[in-house]
């Protein structure tokens, strides 16, 4: 069995209100696979590395699985995906979406993506993440509805943080953090695997 596919599947089933912080249902998650899991054949070990996979997933958690690190990844790409913003630039300009919230989606995109690049564990992932931050700079329709919204500046700031120095020591604590995470978790799995 997959068990990548399996924690890919299962990894956002529990949602609730959006008030509700999101390790609330990530817990949620894993103690309802930790439940069902059992009944259809899995292992005390699959359901660790599945539940552990779904557990440590988030863009500022650490992964502590294989599984994990792929993800955590996948994750955050599906956040820069064009087509993600795409529906969500139409909706908020059909109203289905509150200005209050596409502002704060704004805002943190331009918080985090000078420094996200770093954050992916993979080179395949940082290179699909710079093209999609690519297309988010050079879409003019993006560009146009966060300079109508007053927020051009933070922008503007963004994109020359991306291209300058400023955050440079910030990417390389990340990267290096991401790489002792991929040393650590390939520790583990040898000297666990050398044991049995």
């Amino acid at each position: 069995m997959d068990l990548l596919k399996i924690s890919t599947y299962w990894h956002d089933v529990v949602v609730g209100e959006q008030k509700w912080p999101s390790k609330i249902m990530v817990e949620d998650t894993c103690q309802l696979l930790a439940r069902i899991l059992p009944v259809h054949g899995f292992s005390e070990n699959e359901i660790y590395i599945i539940t552990e996979t779904v557990r440590h997933h988030e863009f500022r958690d650490t992964p502590t699985t294989h599984e994990g690190l792929i993800l955590q990844d996948a994750d955050k790409l599906d956040t820069l995906s064009q087509k993600r913003w795409e529906r969500t630039i139409q909706a908020f300009k059909k109203g289905e979406m509150k200005e209050e919230t596409f502002l704060l989606y704004s805002r943190t995109f331009f918080k985090w993506v000078p420094i996200l690049s770093a954050t992916f564990h993979f080179r395949y992932s940082r290179q699909s993440a710079d093209k999609s931050v690519q297309m988010f700079w050079g879409d003019k329709e993006y560009r146009e509805l966060i300079e109508s919204l007053g927020l051009i500046t933070e922008y503007r700031k963004a994109k020359v943080d991306m291209n300058t120095g400023k955050t440079k020591i910030t990417r390389i604590f990340i990267r290096l953090h991401s790489l002792w995470t991929k040393v650590r978790i390939n520790t583990h799995q040898r000297f666990k695997y050398a044991n049995l």
